[in-house]
């Protein structure tokens, strides 16, 4: 079980470091983690930033005999107002469901509708991932059988927490590998596009064009230009953009602590 749980880990410390992107990273992920658990299926949600969360990667177990006939909904995204995901927010620790009482098999019986399948689920394990303390999404490890013969154990629960840190990992880096990315991309552009001062554009076009990009690069959602006039000391407002009203500070001085270029 060890050896089992060790090469798991490996496995999805090398799929981590190697995904291209998000999607591709999370698929591999879950269909790793059901053929290692020898589980029913998995699914991984991400929170948005209303709080719903997202589907974005399911995979089932391909048997011999039959395989799980359902709508995994991954790219869909569903509000979490059950009962047990609200409970696996706050305490951030694994929640296994079983037909132990009414209110959890009312529970699985809602969950194995959403999925559309037509086998009951009987047994789910719910992993919350977290980054700086908040909970920013959910492994689903589901499971159809009888869970007298295949429940998901206090290692499966352990080793899938385990699991949620590389997950949390894999965004983090993707993440900023997208960042740095546009950023660069952003940069090239802006150099292009200074590069290039057509003659047949106005002053105004031009500065549209670069603090449109300089908006994007930072990012931000409204910009100004001010032209300097360094034997005054003072910068005078040139253009704005996304500004309905001009700012009232149209002119700003070279001791003013906004620009501080009296220490540079």
């Amino acid at each position: 079980a060890q050896e089992n749980s060790l090469n798991l880990f490996l496995n999805a410390t090398r799929l981590i470091a190697t995904a291209e992107n998000l999607s591709k990273g999370l698929e591999a992920l879950a269909e790793l983690i059901v053929k290692f658990m020898a589980t029913s299926f998995c699914r991984i949600l991400l929170s948005d930033p209303d709080q719903s969360l997202q589907i974005k990667a399911a995979f089932s177990a391909k048997r011999s005999h039959s395989s799980l006939q359902w709508t995994p909904m991954v790219g869909t995204t569903t509000t979490p107002n059950w009962t047990h995901y609200q409970a696996v927010s706050p305490s951030k620790t694994p929640v296994v469901i079983t037909s132990a009482d009414q209110a959890s098999r009312d529970f699985l019986d809602h969950y194995s509708t959403s999925i559309r399948t037509a086998e009951r689920v009987h047994s789910l394990l719910l992993v919350p991932l977290t980054s700086n303390g908040h909970v920013t999404g959910v492994i689903e490890l589901g499971e159809v059988r009888n869970p007298k013969r295949s429940p998901i154990t206090s290692d499966k629960s352990s080793l899938t927490a385990l699991l949620g840190t590389q997950v949390t990992g894999l965004i983090t880096r993707l993440a900023h590998t997208d960042s740095t990315q546009r950023r660069t991309r952003l940069l090239e552009t802006l150099v292009e596009t200074t590069s290039r001062l057509a003659p047949d554009k106005t002053i105004d076009s031009l500065l549209n064009d670069i603090l449109r990009l300089a908006i994007e690069l930072f990012p931000g959602t409204i910009g100004a230009v001010y032209e300097n006039h360094a034997t005054l000391h003072t910068l005078d407002l040139r253009y704005t953009l996304n500004i309905d009203r001009p700012p009232a500070a149209m002119r700003l001085t070279h001791d003013d602590p906004v620009i501080g270029l009296d220490r540079k």
